[in-house]
């Protein structure tokens, strides 16, 4: 029997769009699966005719603007989908202001607005981002409430729904993220010249790489200062991503800021990096550490205290053997210093 299936993400990039279309090319190769109808912030492109798209342009600067926006149409337009079609299957890779829609539900989250704001500092910019953030955990609850199965991308992520939402656990499941080895891999030195020829970074400058939103509570600020007080005029951060602080990660002049890259060629920015910092302070799973880790690039992330650092950096870090989980920005200075050191 044939399915038609609905799948929303508010992204196509990052580790939640990566995975969204991981999945949309499992339902565009299953035979019984005869459409599929994807919500998102553009066109699904590379698949079959099968794949119909249904584009809401996320609207404003900041994605504090951007979630309402895609959470309010995105339910208006699977309710107009649902009137016009018989949907077997709805999967949501968004928090939106989901309703009961009377179809098998299937919601993955790769974060919780309530997670995100923990270890935030008390300043201004980050009291008003709370303030949002508890706002939209209302759409998490929404999701969470009327999805008939609901799946999480980590240990970390579970056992924080099970604390925010317990009314709803009995329908909670761990999913973990996948990394597709056939991209993610290790490249030769001979290779890894060739790429950086290719992309003119053959030079003598050491890189360091960031992969990711360029929002606050990612670290990427805190990341700037690392490299400030680094203070060694042959090292460049790489910077591949895109967000409200754009502006702000170019002025520096050690920065190479290269913009929201196709995930199918970041291995290669993975393989010439010599080393890859993840700088956020609370992460679900941090699909872009595993990736990196598949390529065998050296990884530096905090190590989960369960006060500031919330992240799930060790469940993917064995330290001193294919990573460095550090206690502090401190640290995470002087471990950088020392890996650059090492490679010279």
């Amino acid at each position: 029997m044939s399915k038609t299936i609905i799948v929303c993400s508010r992204d196509l990039d990052y580790g939640t769009g990566t995975q969204c279309k991981y999945m949309l090319k499992t339902f565009d190769e299953d035979q019984t699966v005869e459409k599929v109808y994807f919500i998102g912030p553009r066109s699904a492109h590379g698949y079959s005719p099968k794949i119909f798209s249904q584009v809401i342009p996320v609207k404003g600067k900041y994605f504090i603007t951007k979630v309402p926006f895609f959470a309010f149409y995105c339910n208006e337009t699977i309710k107009r989908l649902i009137s016009k079609n018989n949907i077997d299957l709805i999967t949501l890779h968004s928090s939106i202001m989901a309703e009961d829609y009377g179809i098998k539900t299937e919601a993955t989250f790769h974060s919780l607005h309530r997670s995100i704001i923990q270890n935030f500092p008390k300043t201004p910019s980050y009291l008003i981002a709370t303030a949002f953030h508890l706002v939209f955990s209302y759409f998490d609850k929404k999701t969470i409430q009327n999805a008939d199965k609901v799946y999480f991308v980590s240990d970390k992520i579970l056992t924080e729904a099970k604390k925010f939402y317990p009314d709803y656990q009995a329908k909670f499941h761990l999913k973990s993220n996948t990394v597709d080895r056939s991209l993610f891999y290790p490249l030769s030195e001979i290779e890894k010249q060739k790429v950086k020829e290719n992309l003119g970074l053959a030079d003598h400058k050491k890189n360091i790489l960031y992969v990711g939103r360029l929002e606050p509570f990612k670290g990427i600020l805190d990341l700037i200062q690392i490299i400030i007080k680094l203070n060694d005029p042959f090292v460049r951060l790489l910077i591949i991503g895109d967000g409200s602080l754009v502006g702000h990660v170019q002025r520096y002049p050690f920065v190479k800021h290269l913009g929201q890259l196709d995930h199918e060629i970041l291995s290669k920015f993975y393989n010439i990096a010599d080393i890859f910092v993840f700088p956020s302070k609370n992460e679900s799973y941090g699909l872009a550490l595993m990736e990196a880790i598949y390529c065998k690039t050296p990884v530096v992330a905090f190590k989960p205290d369960g006060k500031k650092y919330l992240t799930a950096s060790d469940a993917m870090i064995k330290h001193g053997e294919n990573g460095f989980l550090v206690k502090d920005e401190q640290e995470m200075l002087e471990t950088i210093r020392f890996l650059i050191k090492r490679g010279r």
